[in-house]
């Protein structure tokens, strides 16, 4: 990872930087041997996009998808698709 590309971004920008500029940024970031796992989280809103490899490509070069993370927290607004694991 470029530390001091992402400092100089996050500086220049502080406060403006919303998620497709945060997703601009970890594409620009990610190591180019490849990336399993991308994650642009909004502490504020609880939302995050992620974005996974697949075959040949990097999570990097992938789509991001929007997951609103009080959603997963509350069982009354899971998903009807959502996997669901139990300890029962």
């Amino acid at each position: 990872m470029n530390n001091d590309l992402a400092y100089e971004r996050l500086k220049a920008d502080y406060g403006k930087l919303g998620p497709l500029e945060m997703i601009a940024l970890s594409r620009a970031l990610a190591s180019k041997n490849g990336s399993l796992t991308n994650v642009v989280y909004d502490g504020t809103t609880l939302e995050m996009w992620v974005a996974f490899a697949e075959k040949d490509q990097p999570a990097s070069a992938r789509s991001y998808v929007h997951v609103k993370v009080p959603d997963y927290l509350d069982p009354s607004k899971i998903p009807a698709d959502a996997v669901v694991l139990s300890d029962r």
